[in-house]
């Protein structure tokens, strides 16, 4: 071996050396960086936890508060709406807010001005047909009259009663009593056609129909008979009618020309049929 190689072997031995110890320091330096690290950490104070707040007092005995004044909507667990069968004017209440009602008590008046003014038309026209009555029964027994005049004139009163209160079965959705004085079948005819129904085809009109008669005064009442069996009605009727349901009132005043057919059924007299037509309205200044 040459000087030459001695000296290249002593040099690769210098350098591995100085490798080594180079690694051997980077091995020092981190791991006296990892213990500055964490005592450096281990020096510094715990987290601090906030504090809770807590109220407290003394338990004391005190007396308990039986009224609350509070804002709210009252509102009962049962309640019933109480409607009437009549629209009209309120003019008297019977009870007090939050009383007590007893049953069959009056808890409101309507006003009655108008029924009062055409129960006074219907009795007027009621007692004239009973004066024509009692004298066509003075002229008989004097011989001066037939006596099928006389029987007329005592059909006629019965009759004009019975559509009077077929009238008045209408306010008070009295069905029944409607369905006594008609005959089955019967017929109807109004501006909406001509119609035939049964007792019924009545009840469900009455029940499910779309308006309701709140007030009637019938007017210009006369009786004509075809025969002894039938008697013809015609007169002039002022109506007030409503939507089902509406309980504000009158919707509408009809003025209307009416007729009805009544015949003799064994005892007891009914009506066939019934015609209304608009009547019309006189021009103002007229």
């Amino acid at each position: 071996m040459g000087h030459n190689d001695i000296r290249s072997t002593r040099r690769s031995h210098v350098r591995q050396i100085a490798s080594i110890a180079a690694v051997g320091l980077l091995v020092l330096a981190a791991l006296w960086w990892w213990r500055s690290r964490a005592g450096a950490d281990a020096q510094q104070p715990p987290a601090q936890v906030p504090p809770t707040v807590v109220a407290a007092a003394p338990a004391e005995r005190e007396r308990w508060q039986i009224q609350l004044h509070a804002v709210g909507t009252l509102r009962a667990e049962r309640g019933v709406d109480i409607t009437s069968g009549a629209a009209g004017i309120v003019t008297a209440i019977g009870f007090r807010s939050g009383g007590r009602v007893r049953q069959g008590a009056v808890i409101a008046q309507l006003d009655a001005t108008a029924d009062r003014a055409r129960l006074a038309t219907l009795q007027a026209q009621l007692e004239q047909a009973q004066t024509d009555l009692a004298r066509n029964r003075r002229l008989l027994a004097g011989g001066a009259v037939a006596a099928i005049e006389a029987e007329q004139s005592a059909t006629a009163v019965q009759t004009v009663d019975l559509e009077t209160r077929f009238w008045q079965s209408m306010i008070d959705a009295d069905i029944d009593a409607a369905l006594a004085m008609l005959a089955e079948p019967a017929l109807m005819v109004s501006a909406h056609g001509a119609m035939k129904f049964d007792h019924a085809g009545y009840r469900r009109m009455a029940e499910q129909g779309p308006v309701t008669l709140t007030s009637f005064e019938l007017s210009d009442v006369d009786v004509t008979f075809a025969n002894e069996h039938t008697a013809l009605l015609t007169y002039r009727v002022k109506q007030g009618v409503a939507r089902r349901g509406n309980g504000s009132g009158e919707d509408s005043v009809q003025q209307m020309n009416d007729s009805s057919t009544w015949v003799r059924e064994g005892p007891r007299w009914k009506c066939v049929m019934h015609t209304e037509t608009p009547a019309e309205t006189p021009a103002e200044g007229t």
